[in-house]
């Protein structure tokens, strides 16, 4: 009995990562090309502080949600760790490959290389994190298909923020805080998201 209680908990924390990481899946591509829009920035200088403030505010996101994820695998936990700290938010499918590559980077210190191996992840994620996020959010189709040939289209002014307002949406529905709702300075997702999941451990007591 225990043993099935503790299968379906398992099975209700896996659905709900699954769901909290079509959050991540939808920034993956406004990471990478908000990063590369950073570069610009610093190259020339001739763009608003806007770009450095949608980084910023991702970055909080993805610390948030990876400090609420306990039962990842520790040297996993640690690669999350480091990528959530430079903005990047990544689910728990990330490939094996990847995930050593990045490891051995995080070792020799080489910053220029891990951006480099995520911006290519990114990039080629694209049309996969478009099936998986319409799958799980049908009522979304039409607004992210728009938004994902925007991108397609390099029209970042119109997909940015309709990725943006979507990842907070999901955020709302999921947890009922918004994706960038911080209270002391701590995003409100962290505390949401682990309240879920000792709910779901005491409803399966």
């Amino acid at each position: 009995m225990k043993k099935n209680i503790n299968k379906l908990q398992n099975i209700e924390i896996s659905h709900l990562y699954d769901k909290i990481a079509t959050i991540g899946n939808i920034l993956l591509p406004v990471t990478d090309i908000v990063k590369g829009l950073k570069e610009l920035e610093d190259n020339i200088g001739s763009f608003s502080k806007s770009i450095e403030n949608i980084q910023k505010e991702i970055q909080k996101s993805c610390l948030a949600f990876q400090e609420a994820a306990k039962k990842l695998p520790e040297d996993l936990k640690k690669i999350q760790k480091y990528l959530a700290e430079k903005s990047w938010y990544i689910s728990l499918d990330l490939p094996i490959d990847l995930s050593r590559e990045i490891a051995d980077l995080i070792v020799e210190g080489k910053v220029d290389e891990i951006e480099k191996a995520m911006q290519n992840y990114a990039r080629l994620r694209v049309a996969s994190v478009k099936e998986k996020v319409i799958k799980l959010y049908p009522q979304r189709r039409r607004i992210l298909e728009d938004a994902f040939l925007a991108h397609q289209k390099k029209l970042y002014s119109l997909s940015i923020p309709t990725f943006l307002i979507q990842a907070e949406g999901i955020s709302k529905e999921i947890l009922g805080v918004s994706l960038y709702a911080k209270k002391n300075n701590i995003p409100k997702t962290k505390n949401k998201l682990a309240e879920r999941i000792n709910k779901m451990k005491i409803g399966n007591l």
